[in-house]
């Protein structure tokens, strides 16, 4: 079993010429039908510099892709197709100033087997950008189980014959294993805190709890960014006194452990800024036989005081665990003080 406390980090880029920069060209100019790395049909590069297409600058760098009623797609032979993986897309889409909107489609395929099926996709019309700017836009998609080895493409394709252009800029893909929410009340939205009588409220729906344990709707007293990790709500545990905690199962009918798969539990702790932060031990362990997959031991020296910090338990699932779910469990190790915790997610990279 291993431990890990993390924060966010950034993801590999997999896209070729992503910001549309080869080949290079003069301001003004505009390539027809080349895009380097990527195939294409009816679109190329443009260097807008110097003309009033777009009234602010470009996402990145100094030149964009368009489409003419077109189309242009990528192969990712770097970036492995894993079954229980999530890939994302991000892309600026913008219209030009004075310039009719040509409709696109974005898409991102799997090359598996027995035969290619579509990840994700999403239409962009005129009514979803602005004229003389760029919009960023993602979408997202998970390989099912089945999924064998294959390579992920991108297209972006022309919807509709017209006399308008799309144009494309900054086009990001990463892929890691996909979070899950299989635990109930994830993010604490239930009970509703009626905030115009109290900032919290006792008891948690769907988790087991001991002592002083409840709901948090935090204020910019306690939390100054006024931010929390998910929703509005949170889970507070604070001792006063004897130990206060709370557990949860995973939902039986969305996550079974399967052995040898890699799980990894993401959470948020907060640390209010108007109170003491109380320690805490965090606990993972398999639903029907109890046994030990993980722990982690939180302390004041871990947290930021008007924030909260990401953490991570990770494991390798045995064997004899597969078919069980997971239990969480949050307990208080200080006679007073509060601690919070929001978004509890759960990833699993599969053998």
């Amino acid at each position: 079993t291993t431990t890990t406390t993390t924060t966010t980090m950034e993801e590999d880029n997999f896209v070729l010429n992503w910001s549309m920069e080869e080949p290079e060209l003069l301001p003004g100019e505009m390539s027809s039908n080349v895009i380097t790395s990527w195939t294409t049909n009816r679109a190329g590069v443009l260097n807008p510099t110097g003309t009033s297409i777009f009234s602010e600058r470009v996402p990145h760098g100094s030149q964009v892709a368009f489409l003419a009623s077109g189309r242009m797609e990528q192969f990712f032979s770097n970036l492995t197709g894993l079954p229980g993986h999530e890939v994302v897309m991000t892309f600026d889409v913008g219209q030009g100033e004075e310039l009719a909107f040509a409709p696109i489609r974005a898409a991102i395929y799997f090359t598996g087997i027995p035969a290619p099926f579509l990840v994700a996709s999403m239409d962009i019309s005129a009514s979803d950008v602005s004229q003389g700017v760029f919009t960023m836009f993602e979408l997202s998609g998970e390989l099912p189980p089945t999924a064998s080895t294959g390579e992920y493409f991108a297209v972006f394709s022309s919807l509709e014959v017209s006399d308008g252009f799309a144009y494309l800029d900054r086009v990001r893909v990463s892929s890691a294993p996909a979070l899950r929410a299989p635990f109930d009340n994830w993010s604490f939205e239930t009970p509703v805190v009626n905030t115009t009588v109290d900032d919290f409220i006792l008891g948690v729906d769907e988790w087991d709890t001991n002592g002083v344990v409840g709901i948090l709707s935090p204020s910019t007293t306690q939390y100054p960014s006024g931010q929390v990790p998910d929703g509005k709500q949170v889970m507070f545990l604070s001792p006063a006194g004897e130990v206060a905690n709370a557990s949860s199962t995973t939902n039986s009918s969305k996550f079974v452990l399967v052995g040898g798969e890699e799980i990894t539990i993401s959470f948020h702790v907060g640390f209010r800024s108007d109170i003491t932060f109380c320690n805490l031990q965090v606990n993972v362990e398999s639903s029907v036989t109890s046994t030990a997959i993980g722990s982690l031991t939180i302390t004041v020296d871990d947290v930021l005081q008007g924030e909260f910090t990401q953490f991570q338990i990770s494991s390798v699932i045995g064997a004899s665990l597969a078919g069980e779910g997971l239990t969480l469990s949050f307990s208080t190790l200080n006679a007073r003080g509060q601690s919070n915790i929001d978004r509890i997610l759960v990833s699993r990279t599969f053998p």
